[in-house]
């Protein structure tokens, strides 16, 4: 995208218009209908501080307040010094259409098509709510106007400028190049499977122990009592 130079007016664009003298912004009241007040104020960049400059009739400009869509107008179709600005609806009037006159140092002198004079701070003033009237051209300060481009534009000198970073030496390139082509190369190539395990043999399993065989069961019977042997017959009684 190109950068619009800074400085430079662009048709259809919004911008903060700021005495150079007191450094405050050409302000509009707020939501107002026709003959709303337009007098300077501290720069708040509130939408009844942008105006949005256009192209009008015969090289003139209009300009127009972004909250209210009215214009700045001089009041009574005034072409005598004193006469105080307002905003009012866009009928096509020439103290509705305005000359920009760019000065030496950036800024623009704002002059009425009808009357010709310059767009004018009251009394040369610094303070907050001083209206704006049209003079005779004296060139002060008070005559002299920034446009200042919302949102802000940056100057096309400033532009970020890329670093270009130094060529490469064909060598370098070239080893780039082959170590690009390496990693290609193996990611392109089939994975190898790892060896298939073979499952381990199983061991035999323990065998238990035989199991002792029941001890013999005890004879719970009583042996019977061993016979006595037959006492021996009484020898025959001697001598008979």
């Amino acid at each position: 995208m190109a950068v619009k130079k800074a400085g430079a007016i662009v048709a259809g664009s919004t911008y903060l218009i700021i005495n150079k003298k007191s450094g405050k912004a050409l302000s509009a009241e707020s939501g107002a209908e026709n003959g709303g007040v337009v007098e300077q104020f501290l720069i708040t960049r509130a939408d009844n501080q942008l105006w949005v400059i256009d192209k009008a009739e015969k090289g003139t400009w209009k300009l127009v307040c972004k909250d209210s869509g009215k214009c700045l107008d001089v009041i009574n179709g005034g072409e005598v010094d004193g006469a105080w600005v307002h905003q009012w609806d866009y009928v096509g009037g020439e103290t509705q259409q305005w000359k920009l006159e760019a000065t030496k140092d950036g800024y623009y002198k704002i002059a009425n098509a009808k009357s010709g004079k310059c767009l004018d701070v009251v009394n040369i003033s610094d303070e907050d709510g001083a209206a704006i009237q049209i003079w005779e051209d004296a060139n002060g300060e008070n005559q002299q106007w920034k446009l200042e481009a919302w949102p802000a534009v940056v100057p096309a000198e400033e532009a970020p400028v890329k670093e270009e970073k130094p060529a490469e030496e064909p060598k370098a390139v070239e080893e780039k190049k082959e170590a690009a082509a390496e990693v290609k190369a193996e990611k392109a190539a089939p994975a190898k499977k790892a060896p298939a395990r073979k499952p381990a043999a199983k061991k035999p399993a323990a065998k238990k122990p035989a199991a002792k065989k029941t001890a013999e069961k005890k004879t719970t019977e009583k042996k019977a009592p061993a016979k006595k042997p037959a006492a021996k017959k009484t020898a025959e009684k001697k001598g008979e």
